[in-house]
């Protein structure tokens, strides 16, 4: 029946028994039972996208349905590396977009606060204000419900503006904090590390260090045993990184996996610690 295990394989001999007695009852009474009859098998599991690929990452963090959760990782398991890559693939997406939004608006204000000054040093009367001026003053003063209002009522706003006296309310600027952030966010990949798994996980490595300074020297020499014998027993590219870049807007996605061959440094420096703190 299969390489699966005895309760899969059990599973599938008495589906294929039930199906042949039926199937043969039906014949015995004068039916048609061919039409129902059908041998089980096993079909074997194939991904659509290569594991770790930029692809495979992007429809997981796209599926909002069992169904598309289960075609993007071919069945597999919830708690795959590239499902906690793309949960923070999106996270990170989102505040890139939320950066990008601000930008925007902070330089659409900047301009704005350029024109409306070039206005305001005129020092016009009401009435020699055109349309286009009093819809600039009016976005450099932040009044909502521009869009759609005649000139006489934009003047009328204007001329209330005048009369509270008040400054134009401060909008929030593109700092530089802001740039370095967004460039930050948007060149640099997204590694284990990052998502909620790899704080998890440094959190018990920093735990692991703390409690190697309160074990006895016995303790110590078989935690170093261990350690020893998983450095012989661990493979080259079990150090691999897994990352994956964010999505930007305009910018197009490869499908080629991106698995990097470099040593994390994080672990060789928990590594460091705890045969520091075991000396």
């Amino acid at each position: 029946m299969g390489d699966d295990d005895v309760a899969t394989n059990m599973a599938m001999v008495h589906i294929q028994e039930s199906n042949n007695v039926s199937t043969h009852f039906l014949s015995c009474n004068g039916y048609n039972g061919n039409a129902f009859k059908d041998t089980i098998k096993k079909v074997s599991r194939k991904f659509v996208t290569e594991q770790h690929s930029t692809e495979r990452i992007q429809k997981i963090q796209q599926a909002t349905t069992h169904g598309s959760l289960f075609h993007a990782t071919g069945g597999g398991h919830l708690t795959d590396d590239d499902i906690f890559l793309a949960a923070q693939k999106k996270v990170v997406e989102t505040e890139i977009k939320e950066l990008q939004r601000r930008e925007e608006s902070a330089g659409k204000m900047m301009d704005v606060e350029r024109k409306a000054q070039e206005i305001l040093v005129q020092t016009k009367s009401l009435q020699t204000y055109n349309t286009a001026e009093l819809r600039v003053l009016l976005t450099y003063y932040q009044v909502k419900g521009l869009s759609g209002m005649k000139k006489d009522a934009m003047a009328e706003k204007w001329k209330e503006i005048l009369q509270s006296q008040k400054d134009a309310p401060i909008f929030m600027k593109w700092s530089a904090d802001d740039e370095k952030n967004l460039s930050k966010l948007t060149s640099k990949p997204i590694i284990l590390a990052d998502t909620a798994l790899g704080r998890h996980q440094q959190t018990i490595k920093r735990q692991v260090i703390n409690v190697v300074t309160k074990m006895s020297r016995r303790e110590r020499k078989d935690l170093r045993k261990k350690l020893e014998k998983m450095d012989e027993d661990e493979e080259e590219e079990h150090s691999a990184i897994i990352s994956v870049m964010p999505k930007v807007s305009g910018e197009k996605s490869t499908s080629k996996p991106v698995v990097q061959s470099t040593h994390d440094e994080t672990e060789r420096k928990n590594f460091e610690a705890i045969n520091e703190a075991m000396m």
